[in-house]
């Protein structure tokens, strides 16, 4: 049976000043470090990360996994779109994404719904859209990811660390400062994990299973064009490029890691002559950084975990996003949704059905 969590109809004080709707069950005691103080304390493992099975949907992300973000800290938000208290926090989670997404981090949104409204997915969609949130959201129709949480509040936030334990939650508004301490100090965590040789256990599906081979390799592997733009952030010229005008439905990874970039279901012809995209397919391996090389203000875009310059983005593109992803071919390799099982991309499959099988007909 679907389980329906019931609000109070009164907003509930947080111990830190801020406010919050609450589910109407009783909440085990919790430790005041996660309700409202102001400075971080010791971070607890709280355990492990549950992931997102359950999930009725996806909006701006294929499906994401517990195991695939292994190597990445995660903020989960659990929120819902007519939560007063969800939306105003909505700007720190944003602002949060923002501020740290060039080092690998990463927000999820479950969107568990409350309100019969909020139950249908042409109106989470609206909303999202709406509400500018770029960041991927898993829909939570059933309520299975909130339960495998324990979670009893809108809105809350769990902060995971790249080994995938959790190690801080924060229920309502308030104590953003601490929750930037905390993902801060995660970051720096595993940063100093990765300098000091200390590998991120995992599978190879995993996001962090995406490396960069030896510049002597890449010299090998690489084609002069794509060696110069991947490694020394030159730019292919427009309109003698192999993406610029492939309609072929498929992905884009990075051509020297294969991480998985961008999809040709964001694809939109730009006019400009490179291959643009309004959105990435997997932000967590897209990061970004302030680039005036050529005395002007851009936005440069590199892959996560090879570091490959890919390009650059910008803030004239078409809606959802608004943005273009102005990529470099050379930077990338496509692969036809015909053959992503058989190049070991089959999750994302799923996201081409219909052009696989009119292809196949």
């Amino acid at each position: 049976m679907i389980r329906i969590v019931s609000l109070l109809a009164a907003a509930a004080l947080t111990v830190g000043g801020g406010f919050a709707l609450f589910a109407n069950r009783p909440h085990p005691a919790t430790s005041s470090a996660h309700l409202g103080a102001r400075t971080v304390a010791p971070l607890k493992d709280e355990g492990p990360f549950a992931g997102f099975d359950g999930n009725t949907g996806w909006i701006n992300s294929p499906p994401l996994t517990a195991a695939g973000l292994r190597g990445h800290v995660v903020v989960v938000d659990f929120w819902a779109f007519s939560c007063s208290n969800c939306l105003a926090a909505l700007p720190h989670v944003k602002s949060l994404e923002a501020k740290f997404r060039d080092r690998g981090f990463v927000v999820v949104g479950v969107h568990t719904p409350e309100l019969s409204n909020e139950r249908v997915e042409s109106n989470l969609r609206e909303a999202v859209r709406k509400l500018g949130i770029v960041y991927p959201v898993a829909i939570d129709g059933d309520n299975r990811i909130w339960n495998a949480f324990n979670n009893e509040y809108w809105p809350a936030i769990y902060i995971i660390d790249a080994h995938g334990r959790i190690r801080y939650h924060y229920f309502g508004e308030g104590a953003y400062d601490q929750e930037e301490q905390v993902v801060s100090a995660l970051l720096d965590e595993a940063g100093r994990e990765h300098v000091g040789g200390a590998a991120v256990s995992g599978h190879p599906g995993d996001l962090s299973a995406w490396h960069k081979p030896s510049d002597a390799d890449l010299k090998q592997r690489l084609t002069p064009v794509q060696y110069s733009v991947t490694q020394h952030d030159d730019t292919e010229l427009p309109y003698r490029n192999p993406y610029w005008d492939n309609h072929e439905a498929g992905i884009y990874v990075d051509v020297v890691s294969g991480e998985p970039l961008f999809s040709s279901l964001d694809k939109f012809e730009s006019g400009t002559g490179w291959p643009s995209f309004t959105k990435p397919l997997v932000q967590a391996n897209v990061v970004t950084r302030a680039d005036n090389s050529i005395g002007m203000d851009r936005t440069e875009v590199r892959s996560a975990h090879a570091d490959s310059h890919l390009g650059h983005v910008f803030d004239d593109g078409p809606e959802p996003t608004g943005l273009r992803y102005c990529m470099n071919s050379a930077a990338m390799r496509f692969i036809p949704a015909s053959q992503l099982a058989a190049d070991g991309y089959s999750e994302y499959a799923h996201l081409f059905a219909a052009a696989v099988t009119s292809t196949n007909q």
